[in-house]
């Protein structure tokens, strides 16, 4: 931590930068040996290295002198300053719907070009990290899904990036999610706007709002529920829809539906079976394409 390897020398034997083991064959008596790393500073801070012999043949009779550390106390230089900015549209967003989080970094620095950036957001998986990734795009730079990084090459003085993250809320409830700054070259000299925490507040879908698609009816000419009811469908006089069966046939679809005028669960004027139906749902009023299952019961 606080350094990236760049080159190394060594007089005899080799070094292996992935694992830090310098291998020497063999060293003659009252003979040395020498390896020079060379690294670059990325963060501010006291820093300890060490190196220590791990083995040799005939064994080493004096354990004394088998480890030395330096320890260095790096500066942060002034003016250097990213900020970190993060927010979620909608942060109030119904069961189902999708989150857009919007993660900026902007270079805040007096004359400094940044490079190296590393940033961290990352979405978590499982049944109660409350968001679900569906897609990603990033302005400068590359985002890992799994490991949550976006590395940024460098940004210029009033330079910023921009990565845009899509989430599915699948379950009410109140959930965070956090970007924040792992390191920069020069490092950041200010850590008070590295980090930008969001609120999301996930509620349950209400069947008054309307555009509210009730998706079980019973079209058994009794006069109750016999249509496929959408909440307000006067309201949206654009709208549009397309219903499958399981196989993947069209079975109805409607341009300009009215409250009176949706689908009666017939095709071609028969009667379809009882079962679950799949539909795809335009409102026309430039919201989000709906979709999922009807469960039709005669």
């Amino acid at each position: 931590t606080g350094f990236l390897y760049i080159e190394h020398q060594t007089s005899l034997g080799e070094y292996d930068p992935e694992t830090g083991e310098w291998t020497i064959f063999e060293i003659q008596p009252l003979d040395s040996g020498f390896l020079t790393i060379r690294a670059e500073v990325l963060e501010g801070g006291v820093y300890t290295n060490t190196a220590e012999l791990l083995d040799s043949f005939p064994t080493d009779n004096n354990s004394a002198n088998n480890i030395a550390t330096v320890t260095l106390n790096i500066d942060l230089p002034e003016g250097v300053d990213l900020l970190i900015e993060k927010t979620a549209l909608s942060a109030r967003p119904l069961v189902g719907e999708e989150v857009l989080f919007t993660i900026k970094v902007i270079n805040q620095s007096v004359e400094d070009v940044v490079s190296k950036i590393l940033v961290e957001d990352l979405i978590p998986s499982g049944p109660d990290s409350g968001f679900v990734y569906l897609s990603h795009s990033v302005s400068k730079g590359e985002y890992g899904v799994d490991s949550g990084q976006w590395e940024i090459p460098e940004l210029a003085v009033g330079e910023e990036a921009v990565l845009l993250i899509s989430v599915q809320v699948p379950q009410v409830g109140t959930f965070f999610n956090t970007a924040r700054l792992l390191r920069s070259s020069p490092g950041d000299g200010n850590p008070d706007n590295n980090e930008s925490t969001v609120e999301v507040r996930v509620s349950e879908r209400s069947t008054d709002e309307c555009g509210f698609f009730f998706n079980q009816f019973s079209p058994n000419g009794d006069g109750t529920n016999d249509r496929l009811m959408i909440n307000c469908l006067q309201n949206y006089p654009g709208n549009s829809i397309e219903i499958y069966n399981r196989y993947g046939n069209l079975v109805f679809s409607a341009q300009g539906m009215t409250p009176d005028n949706t689908w009666d669960g017939t095709r071609k004027n028969e009667p379809v079976p009882d079962g679950t139906y799949f539909y795809i749902l335009d409102l026309g009023d430039g919201s989000e394409v709906r979709k999922g299952w009807i469960q039709l019961i005669r």
